[in-house]
């Protein structure tokens, strides 16, 4: 295989950078990649690293448009009307009777026909998706000699009822999930036919080398968010911890990285819990405007209801912070309870708080949690190692 394209949702994206470094470790292996982003990322050109800038001028942006998609479609019905038949019939299943979701399946459509298309035009017979599975799944109908893989994260994915997960793993020639409970959940989904094409690839981060950090050792302790604020994360429930905290007189003040649709409810719950002056709610930062605050934390707080394996928290863990995360999905996988995090139950605002006095009152704890995590990352989350098989065994698939 000389030739591979990558199908993704938008990029550079926040929290993405993975995606990236994914595609170079298969450059490397001298496979020229062909990269569509259907919608352009989220950063101007100033705000993205030097990478980001290189990967977006090597990418193919297919929304450029809304004419651009619809005129694709119609050429390509023209050729191929039977296939635009069979991914029309995959966007009423994927509607499921709803209008607007099968609306959105009929657009999803057109941009796998644009998107086909422009991978033939490049030569590419293989094609790799990373959170655009159903454009992925459409567009295998209609240019069946394109062979598709998908990259399955969650956890949106495996609680959505009409996702038809069971019939893109059909459709694929393999499935790439990031854990073991990944990996357990799509067995309960696929067809036991299909269970042969599931396998277990780990994303990673740039492990940094660094001397474990200190532990707490007085003024304000700083409290980390990194990531999207929307569900499934339940910052309300973090601002809630923080109140009761502020009144047991814990100086500590929490840092929000990240944005979302919420971000006006969230601002005002701060507001009426009177802890605004003690949140800063700093916006999306690129990797490299990151570090800073990685540096500055003393432990990084993760809420949420359902996750795959976040990004941010292998981010954190890898600086040696100590974290406190809820325990749901494969976060359990990451983080060992009381030896490399602490885990919580989701939804539970008291047990954040005891978490939380725990580091600020026992450095030495801190210290050695944050030791811990880092050497989890460095051996099972480096992403020298874990990108490189991936990309390996996509070369082969």
């Amino acid at each position: 295989m000389n030739k591979i394209g990558y199908l993704l949702s938008q990029y550079p994206f926040p929290r993405h950078s993975y995606i990236g470094a994914e595609i170079d470790a298969v450059r490397e292996r001298g496979i020229t990649v062909a990269a569509i982003s259907i919608r352009p990322g989220v950063w101007s050109p100033d705000e993205m690293t030097e990478r980001e800038r290189a990967d977006a001028a090597l990418t193919h942006y297919l929304l450029t448009s809304f004419w651009h998609v619809v005129r694709a479609f119609l050429a390509v019905s023209l050729q191929r009307p039977i296939g635009c038949m069979r991914a029309l019939g995959c966007a009423l299943r994927y509607g499921h009777g709803r209008l607007q979701r099968t609306l959105s399946g009929f657009f999803y459509v057109g941009e796998a026909a644009a998107a086909g298309r422009h991978f033939l035009a490049k030569g590419v017979g293989h094609v790799h998706s990373h959170y655009t599975s159903t454009v992925a799944w459409m567009m295998a109908e209609i240019f069946p000699e394109l062979e598709i893989s998908l990259s399955i994260h969650g956890s949106a994915e495996f609680i959505d009822p009409w996702f038809c997960l069971r019939q893109k793993i059909r459709k694929a020639k393999s499935v790439r999930v990031i854990s073991e409970t990944g990996a357990r959940l799509l067995r309960k989904v696929a067809d036991p036919r299909d269970w042969h094409k599931i396998a277990i690839y780990r994303l990673g981060v740039e492990v940094p080398t660094l001397e474990p950090k200190p532990g707490y050792h007085g003024g304000s302790f700083t409290l980390l968010f990194v990531g999207g604020t929307d569900c499934p994360r339940t910052l309300d429930i973090t601002l809630e911890a923080l109140k009761v905290l502020l009144q047991a007189d814990r100086d500590v003040r929490l840092i929000i990285v990240g944005d979302g649709k919420n971000q006006v409810v969230l601002r005002s719950l701060a507001q009426s819990l009177g802890v605004s002056e003690r949140v800063n709610f700093s916006g999306w930062k690129n990797q490299e405007q990151l570090r800073p605050f990685y540096a500055a934390a003393d432990a990084m707080i993760f809420s949420s209801s359902n996750e795959g394996i976040p990004v941010a928290l292998m981010e954190a863990m890898s600086y040696g912070i100590p974290c406190v995360a809820s325990n749901v999905g494969a976060i359990n996988e990451l983080i060992v309870d009381g030896e490399s995090g602490i885990l919580v139950r989701p939804g539970d605002c008291q047990a954040i708080v005891s978490a939380v006095a725990h580091l600020i009152d026992d450095a030495c704890l801190a210290r050695w949690i944050g030791s811990a995590a880092h050497i989890q990352i460095s051996e099972k989350y480096d992403a020298r190692i874990n990108l490189s098989d991936f990309a390996t065994f996509l070369a082969r698939d």
